[in-house]
């Protein structure tokens, strides 16, 4: 069994690294004969070939099943187009700052124009901003929608969000359209889970005297994290201990052991019980009830499915007399797992909670003493190999983890979640006493954070290495297992050479004095771009900032800069301040050391004064030279024409930045700079608007490429055909974040060709949505 599942985790992994799906028939093939050979000739003494043909089977699984999945996916054809939806509310309903969002199982679509049914049904992520409808969870509806299918942000460093919504069964994201034909089909019906969920939600809001501490109580009890703020996230962030706030294995198996003793405990009460049941099997019973209700309440999401059958599993071993081995136990349930849900290796999840689990059996097995420094030892070490493990996945770790969840862990788990358990029981009977339990949970609460604060506030509370390669990361989790090997093994000192390329690695940059690095980075419908030489860094515009948890500084931004290794920025230019473009600036700001900072005008940031970029003013770095081009003192017209235009360049080779500049600014350009607008590389002015781009300005320019940053589908169609028309009509190839993802250009110092990195065509998978064709 054990080298059936590594080989099926092996096989299932490397599928990930597809980036086109091959035809099913294929996948299916290679699936039947690796499935024959296993069974058919059972190779189990011989560990190579059981372990090829398991992987086989793991890898031909997982195509097949996207496959299945994607052949099944929204249509791109009914893309921006009016389609009328009848389905069920499948989620809890978030509203916010006038905002409406929940998610949808489609059961009918049809296209308004004609009235024409459409062969799709699946689940969407809708909004609504404007006439919201009283929608509650668990009701069935009908609306008008328009929908685009699932898309997000592709950039080094960045989190895959296209991952996630491929592994959520997301298909496609939406908005209720202004329209009558909006309407209630049917109530939820009481039996509903997310009508439950939303029921408990109500009374937790009523029973809460604080937001803050009813956003952690509907995260624990009904998996509710939408309004938890920013700086909650921050601060468990830094200690190490967000985990916490998931339901997942640790509170499912929490629950089930609350099942598991309840059982022990009556049957040691009524002996007599034991002549019907046996303890052991209504033990498992209890505790298996008890975590299916917890994974109801979470609204059976794909996380807490998969951390249930794993509770399930480990207690229908423990009401059997058989015997097996802590490694057996995981491998049955990582087989079981992958074999009912092989999408799950796309999931952050499945990996941290097999290794978790992993760490504390493995550690339990080599412990001996008192119990309470063997539960200090098992949290010390299970912090420490865990830190590497979250270097892999997200880049960043807590250096003061260990301490934060030996504190966190057991307050959380026999205080918090039982009590806020109690609390819900009791709403049901008399609110006055589940209010009295809700103020014991946030007394509770309130110790909580103010310890959880402090620890985060400690200088090196926090580790980010997101520029480590997945290789070093990967030696990272060796040498932390290395470290934890007994005394007496020599081995154990070897994981010092494992760790000292981790501490002098650094991500790839310029190394000459003449060169620099323009990277575009895909932020949507918004502006922000990276220029590094060789030793220092410009930010030019930040992205958008539509609210407090959408900042695309925090988003995209910093997770690029620390990809890089940048650890502060020595020259931030905001062109203007629209917040597409200057939006993110706060975070930036406020996360990293800035050295100068430009604008338009001196105010165009709330936090910060600017100096004015004005034309002629200009620097060196090595042999790189800045000068700003626009505006002069006079300029007149919108802000969008008193942006600020950037020329870089060395002896061979030079860019243009040029903010949301129109023709006016164009005009005044070509009037009074023309002989320093030749460049190898511009930016389409205002994302590729047809108010701008004039043909003599592409004339003057003369680039061989130009980069629009803009929106996937967004409302202002950028780039726009015509201005597009224009530069193919000089020759110029004309490249889009919405299409190419990141776009980043490596200028040598000497006059060798300059070719572009498209991103998201680099770094396509099966999941990601696939370019636009051009």
């Amino acid at each position: 069994m054990r080298k059936i599942a590594i080989g099926l985790l092996l096989g299932s992994m490397s599928a990930l690294y597809v980036s086109e799906l091959p035809h099913f028939s294929l996948s299916a093939s290679i699936l039947l004969v690796s499935v024959f050979f296993l069974v058919y000739f059972r190779p189990f003494d011989k560990r190579i070939t059981c372990l090829v043909l398991a992987a086989a089977a793991g890898f031909s699984l997982v195509l097949m099943v996207a496959d299945v999945r994607q052949r099944q996916s929204f249509p791109a054809a009914y893309e921006g187009k009016d389609l009328l939806l009848k389905g069920t509310v499948a989620s809890l309903v978030d509203r916010h700052a006038g905002r409406l969002a929940f998610q949808f199982k489609v059961a009918e679509a049809r296209l308004l124009e004609g009235n024409r049914v459409i062969p799709w049904h699946g689940l969407i992520q809708l909004n609504a901003y404007r006439d919201l409808p009283a929608v509650k969870a668990g009701e069935q509806w009908q609306f008008q929608v328009r929908l685009k299918r699932g898309t997000g942000f592709m950039n080094p460093g960045g989190f895959d969000y296209e991952k996630w919504l491929f592994a959520e069964g997301l298909e496609a994201k939406g908005y209720l359209r202004k329209s009558t034909q909006q309407r209630r089909l049917a109530p939820a019906a009481w039996y509903s889970v997310n009508r439950w969920r939303e029921s408990i939600r109500a009374k937790l809001n009523r029973l809460s005297r604080h937001e803050e501490h009813a956003s952690i109580l509907r995260a624990l009890m009904i998996a509710d994290k939408q309004a938890m703020s920013a700086a909650q996230w921050k601060i468990l962030r830094d200690t190490g201990t967000s985990h916490l706030m998931a339901i997942s294995g640790l509170h499912i198996g929490l629950v089930a052991s609350f099942g598991l003793v309840m059982a022990y405990a009556i049957w040691w009460c009524f002996p007599s019980l034991g002549l019907y049941l046996p303890v052991r099997h209504a033990g498992a019973f209890v505790g298996v009830a008890l975590a299916s209700i917890y994974t109801m309440l979470a609204g059976f999401s794909i996380p807490t499915q998969r951390a249930l059958l794993m509770v399930i599993i480990a207690l229908v071993l423990l009401a059997s007399k058989k015997q097996f081995t802590v490694s057996r136990v995981l491998a049955l349930a990582m087989v079981a797992v992958l074999l009912i849900d092989p999408l799950a290796v796309l999931s952050v999840g499945f990996y941290l909670s097999f290794a978790a689990v992993a760490i504390i059996l493995w550690i339990l097995s080599r412990t001996v003493g008192r119990e309470s420094l063997q539960l200090l030892r098992l949290q010390v070490y299970l912090s420490l190999l865990m830190l590497p493990i979250g270097l892999v996945f997200f880049g960043e770790g807590s250096l003061v983890s260990p301490v934060a969840n030996l504190l966190a862990i057991p307050w959380v788990s026999l205080i918090v979640v039982p009590f806020s358990f109690l609390a819900v029981l009791l709403s049901y009977i008399s609110e006055g006493l589940a209010s009295h339990v809700v103020s014991f949970v946030s007394l509770h609460l309130d110790g909580l954070f103010v310890v959880l604060n402090w620890l985060a506030a400690l200088p090196m509370a926090s580790l980010g290495l997101s520029y480590l390669p997945l290789t070093l990361s990967i030696l990272a989790v060796f040498s932390a297992g290395l470290l934890l090997l007994p005394s007496g093994m020599t081995w154990r000192y070897s994981a010092v050479a494992v760790i000292i390329p981790m501490v002098f690695y650094k991500p790839p940059a310029p190394h000459d004095a003449g060169a620099f690095w323009l990277t575009v980075l895909d932020v949507g419908q918004g502006l922000s771009v990276v220029i590094q030489t060789q030793h220092k860094t410009l930010v030019y515009d930040t992205g958008d900032r539509p609210n407090e948890n959408y900042d695309l500084g925090k988003m995209v931004v910093l997770p690029y800069l620390r990809h890089q290794a940048i650890s502060d920025i020595d020259v931030l230019v905001v062109s203007h301040d629209d917040r597409d473009h200057s939006g993110g600036a706060g975070a930036l700001l406020s996360e990293m050391p800035v050295g100068r900072v430009y604008g338009n005008q001196p105010n165009v940031l709330a936090e910060r004064v600017a100096n004015v970029c004005r034309q002629g003013v200009a620097w060196r770095w090595g042999a790189v030279s800045f000068e700003f081009l626009h505006p002069t003192e006079i300029t007149r017209g919108n802000d969008n024409n008193r942006s600020c235009v950037l020329r870089v360049s060395n002896q061979y080779h030079s860019m243009l930045l040029t903010g949301d500049i129109q023709k006016q600014a164009e005009r005044l350009l070509l009037k009074t700079q023309r002989e320093k607008l030749a460049v190898d590389v511009m930016l389409m002015p205002h994302h590729g608007s047809n108010g701008s781009s004039t043909q003599a300005f592409i004339r003057a320019v003369r680039p061989r490429w130009a980069v629009a940053s803009a929106g996937y589908r967004s409302r202002f169609r950028h780039p726009d055909r015509r201005a597009v028309a224009r530069y193919q009509k000089h020759k110029v190839d004309v490249l889009t974040t919405a299409k190419d993802g990141a776009v980043q250009f490596k200028f040598p110092h000497n006059n060798h060709a300059v070719k572009p990195v498209r991103y998201r065509r680099v770094n396509q998978r099966f999941w990601s949505r696939q370019p636009i064709a051009d």
